[in-house]
């Protein structure tokens, strides 16, 4: 374990915390430790995958050609950002979702539906006025279930990166220079380029969100993963603003986790950059968030609201299959399936060796291997399995999930939180991968979850397997209860005086 660097970060995380007088570190008025966390995320995700850290270069004010440029961009990008929000449409509202682009990966009668932010759409919009916006680095328009605003920031990053260039030859102007001090006093090896980059782009999304809140004026805020840089800006935003935000959490965060865990210090008022509300799918994931904060904190509290999006799938069904899906689905009904949820890793160790081993061994079972929503057949190398007669990839990739476990008996997965929903199917899970057991290590323990890490432990699991009705669900699932509970949670912030 000394050698495992989540490790190693996260007791580096705890030492500074302990030591250094973190609250100090501070662009203007913003505590700048939740970014750093966010970097040294950053740095470690670069170190799975073997990429370098790179190091910002420094300005060369003979360039006069690249000033020239920046300074052109920076006065026409400004002026056309400006008249772009001028011309936006944005309307008063009691509560706003705010999300992006690429979180569309469901398709509900043909059209682009978030599965993260949709479910509350749904349940909200009869009883308060709601709006959706939606950010993204492109021109593309959204073609969506439900309306929602959609920002095209390309002119306001390309306005806020040239404004960064021009100030960082004013030494008190340089977030460069501020950051370089901070990693020095605080020894850190993280990526200079990217922290000061994507901070670049923080202070882009806040000025951009001050503009919308303002005119928008919502009670609340609900989004998802605080941590993106978007949400980081309207973070800071709505915190000026006082405006309540809540991030939509989507799993279960393990013991060594840059962002969720390992938190000993807060300042008095808490962290701008964090949101205030972090919305779980129960009191277990609820827990595990408060187990990390420290027990007299004022701030950044959890609510156990329920998993929306998992409780449509099982109670409404709203997915409307394909013939040839429909007709695969009769197909596999009188097999004993296996599903292997995948995760985004490096593509040459999606599967693991012995795992094709433990299928090529297993005819008596049919397999189906999913790949996860951000990842395209390019992104897996199969090793040859989608040749195997016991095996399928692509329906098993476009068939809801829901769908699929509701036809398996087993689920197997290096961590995705796909063996927390596979419970409310009955449906037990393997946990392949060290990473898994670091995040479910209490539920492997409990025998909630197995743990194998070689074809024959895996074989041995499956041979005792058998689809059972399982005491160990850990979600809210229940409709009556999900929409008890935000109801509940929205109209408090109506009411208080």
């Amino acid at each position: 374990m000394e050698k495992d660097k989540i490790y190693q970060d996260c007791i580096k995380i705890l030492e500074i915390e302990r030591s250094k007088s973190i609250d100090l570190y501070k662009y203007k008025s913003i505590e700048l430790w939740p970014w750093i966390r966010r970097c040294l995320l950053d740095a470690y995700l670069k170190k799975i995958r073997g990429e370098k850290i790179k190091q910002l270069n420094k300005n060369n004010l003979l360039n006069l050609k690249l000033l020239l440029t920046h300074s052109l961009i920076y006065i026409k990008s400004k002026k056309k950002f400006k008249n772009y929000l001028k011309n936006l449409s944005i309307e008063k509202t009691d509560v706003l979702i705010v999300d992006q682009e690429n979180d569309y990966l469901d398709k509900i009668n043909y059209l682009a539906y978030n599965r993260y932010s949709d479910p509350f759409y749904e349940l909200l919009k009869s009883k308060k006025k709601v709006n959706k916006i939606t950010t993204s680095n492109q021109r593309n328009s959204l073609n969506a279930l439900y309306p929602s605003l959609l920002i095209n920031c390309e002119e306001l990053l390309l306005y806020y990166f040239s404004k960064h260039y021009l100030l960082s030859f004013i030494p008190k102007k340089s977030l460069q220079k501020v950051f370089e001090k901070l990693i020095s006093e605080l020894d850190l090896k993280i990526d200079l380029d990217f922290c000061v980059n994507n901070f670049v782009k923080i202070l882009s999304f806040e000025k951009l969100f001050i503009s919308v809140l303002s005119s928008s004026k919502p009670k609340i805020i609900f989004c998802k993963m605080f941590y993106s840089v978007e949400n980081m800006g309207l973070n800071l935003a709505a915190k000026k603003l006082g405006i309540k935000v809540i991030d939509i959490q989507h799993g279960k965060n393990g013991k060594y986790n840059h962002m969720m865990s390992c938190w000993s210090r807060f300042p008095k008022n808490g962290y701008k950059l964090l949101p205030d509300f972090f919305w779980t799918w129960g009191d277990y994931f609820s827990t595990n968030i408060n187990t990390h904060f420290p027990k007299n904190l004022s701030k950044h509290h959890t609510i156990s609201g329920g998993n929306l999006w998992l409780s449509k799938c099982i109670h409404q069904n709203p997915f409307e299959l394909t013939e040839n899906e429909s007709v695969f689905l009769e197909k596999i009904k009188s097999k004993n399936c296996i599903l292997f949820a995948l995760q985004p890793i490096d593509k040459e160790n999606t599967i693991p060796e012995w795992v094709i081993n433990a299928i090529i061994e297993t005819p008596e079972y049919f397999w189906l291997i999913r790949r996860h929503p951000r990842q395209s057949t390019s992104d897996v190398n199969y090793k040859n399995t989608n040749e195997l007669e016991n095996v399928d990839t692509e329906f098993a990739s476009t068939i809801p999930l829901s769908v699929l476990l509701n036809n398996c008996i087993y689920n197997i997965t290096l961590w995705s939180s796909v063996c927390i929903d596979a419970l409310e199917f009955n449906v037990k899970s393997a946990i392949i991968h060290q990473e898994g057991f670091k995040i479910y290590e209490k539920e492997i323990g409990d025998g909630v979850f197995d743990y194998c890490t070689n074809e024959h432990e895996l074989k041995l699991v499956l041979k005792k397997t058998k689809k059972t009705h399982l005491n160990q669900k850990k979600m809210i699932s229940d409709p009556e209860i999900i929409k008890n509970n935000l109801l509940k949670f929205v109209e408090s912030f109506f009411t208080t005086t």
